[in-house]
């Protein structure tokens, strides 16, 4: 059986804390909040937030600690699982990981150039160029 697998859009809510196993492979955690955002009159409002623990291992654990700190938007895909552990007060609880991940930190937005304008190709030059009266080659 296999785990779920999941790739989220997440900024970093700490620096990468490195360690190594007993045999000497490095492991990196790294703490992610995921945010669910509406557009409002004013802007952008967040609904919903869901935090995450990212486990990185060996070359990816390595480089995360090198060059990603507090902050940083990233792009993360892993499997996805619950972790479960008893609290000093005694209660149960759970956090979710994702485990064996890859990790790439986004470029920051680029502000776009004074005076741009996307610029927006003519609908019947479109139309023309799919337009065809050969059958499909399937």
């Amino acid at each position: 059986m296999s785990l779920p697998t999941i790739t989220t859009v997440a900024n970093l809510t700490a620096d990468p804390e490195l360690r190594f196993t007993g045999a000497g492979k490095p492991v990196a955690k790294i703490g992610v909040a995921c945010n669910r955002s509406r557009k409002t009159d004013t802007g952008y409002e967040t609904t919903h937030t869901v935090f995450l623990t990212v486990q990185l291992w060996e070359a990816d654990a390595e480089t995360a600690a090198e060059h990603l700190r507090k902050g940083d938007r990233v792009v993360v895909t892993g499997e996805l699982l619950v972790d479960e552990w008893e609290g000093k007060d005694g209660s149960k609880r759970q956090t979710l990981v994702v485990d064996r991940a890859t990790i790439a930190k986004c470029l920051p937005r680029q502000p776009r150039p004074q005076g741009f304008t996307p610029q927006r190709a003519a609908e019947p030059q479109l139309q023309a160029a799919w337009a065809t009266t050969e059958a499909p080659p399937f």
